[in-house]
């Protein structure tokens, strides 16, 4: 039976954000769990889904499946 903090068997991109404001990052940090890449990205919380370069790296990550 898996935990929830457990790593999930399918490959993730964690976008984190030294300045969020929100939640602090340190907690985000995936503990070298396979199929688990962090991306750091310094933009604010409530702009993290229309900034650029999420979207490019989103858009990057959906043309690997």
């Amino acid at each position: 039976m898996s935990s929830v903090a457990d790593p999930p068997p399918v490959p993730v991109t964690a976008v984190i954000s030294p300045v969020d404001g929100v939640i602090d990052w340190r907690v985000c940090v995936a503990e070298g769990a396979p199929h688990v890449e962090t991306v750091m990205i310094a933009i604010h919380h409530m702009t993290m889904g229309s900034n650029p370069d999420v979207q490019r790296l989103v858009a990057a990550r959906l043309a690997l499946v």
